[in-house]
């Protein structure tokens, strides 16, 4: 197909097509194709039809190069030698409403997420502070990766980087979203998305972990443990048919990673009590065992209500203990119980101790090592 070098603006071409079919599967995005732009850029869509299939089209963006250059030394490079042809055979193919026209491969939702974010930069760390790590900031990531816009990447990264790597940051992180949790449970606007489990500051559980794998792998334990953590009557069903419901875009290796990790910190649940609440230690010349009454009463309790959970949430476990026989506790009985300064320490002891081993050993938990 032949075109003139310049198109008349409101009678673009339409490149590599052959009818008029094909050329109503190319739409200009409603935003983002600027009048004032002096390059086009096109990209593969989906768009939904209501038989619930997938109609293909091709996404159209009239841009300013200046803004793109900006922010991309790759697209500078790549967008400069655009409309430099001179002959009539080949002007066709790279002209379109009058400018130049360069196909690109990306997803077509992806790159408008992305070019909203060059024009807009600012109301992207404001889209972060409110949601997180959505579809849009992902989207945005993944093609600030591919043309190298460090500006863009940055604010995005810096929420991947702060997922915890380290127990004494899994407890501030964790913390963090109990205080979450309860400042939405007191508005009166607690859902799903607010509860301890997989929070709104992790996307879904497949791009958590692609993401960790891409940017950031020392923070892999901690999200797995953050996945297998999750209640089992609230979002997935683990059952030996791996119907692993909202899950299952996981990858295999992971999904098995995942139920053989549930099965170790159950055993690790188990073993706590035996450990944290074990007899007290011999008399030495530093201390004495204490062999209160009051202190064997209050471990049989702690061993018989909070160690008695049925939980994955080894670390979540230690902390409740913690929390609990650090203030004591009123019985059914109406007996208060609590712990003597010397069992204290000891337990403290113990449970911080049990933390840092637990944390340390995810990578073997989750099959990471």
């Amino acid at each position: 197909m032949s075109a003139p070098n310049v198109q008349e603006k409101n009678s673009p071409s339409y490149p590599h097509q052959e009818n008029a079919e094909e050329a109503a599967l190319c739409e200009r995005h409603p935003t983002l194709y600027i009048a004032e732009g002096d390059i086009v850029l096109s990209a593969p869509a989906r768009r939904k039809l209501a038989d619930g299939s997938d109609e293909r089209r091709s996404q159209y963006f009239r841009v300013h190069r200046a803004v793109l250059y900006k922010h991309s030394a790759v697209l500078r490079k790549m967008l400069t030698v655009v409309g430099r042809r001179t002959s009539r055979r080949t002007a066709s193919a790279v002209v379109y409403d009058g400018v130049p026209h360069a196909p690109l491969s990306d997803d077509g939702e992806d790159l408008a997420a992305f070019l909203h974010a060059c024009y807009r930069p600012g109301e992207l760390c404001e889209h972060l502070e409110k949601r997180g790590l959505s579809p849009a900031a992902e989207a945005i990531l993944r093609i600030a990766s591919k043309y190298e816009c460090n500006a863009l990447m940055e604010p995005i990264l810096r929420i991947i980087r702060g997922w915890p790597t380290t127990v004494d940051a899994w407890e501030k992180w964790d913390a963090a979203l109990d205080a979450e949790s309860f400042h939405h449970s007191s508005l009166g606007r607690c859902s799903e998305d607010c509860r301890s489990c997989i929070s709104k500051r992790l996307p879904t559980p497949s791009h958590a972990l692609n993401l960790a794998r891409l940017y950031c792998a020392e923070a892999l334990p901690g999200i797995f443990y953050s996945i297998a953590r999750t209640p089992t009557g609230q979002f997935v069903t683990w059952s030996r048919e791996l119907d692993l419901g909202w899950v299952c875009d996981i990858r295999p290796e992971d999904q098995e990673r995942l139920i053989e990790g549930r099965k170790k910190l159950k055993t690790e649940c188990e073993k706590l009590v035996d450990v944290v609440l074990a007899p007290p230690r011999a008399p030495s010349l530093e201390t004495g065992a204490c062999r209160r009454e009051e202190c064997e009463k209050f471990k049989d309790w702690l061993a018989d209500t909070i160690f008695a959970q049925n939980s994955y949430d080894v670390l979540g476990l230690l902390k409740r203990c913690a929390s609990t026989f650090q203030y004591g506790r009123r019985v059914d009985d109406g007996e208060y119980l609590e712990l003597c300064s010397l069992c204290q320490k000891e337990v403290w002891c113990r449970i911080r101790k049990e933390k840092s081993r637990v944390w340390d050993n995810l990578p073997n938990i989750f099959n990471l090592a």
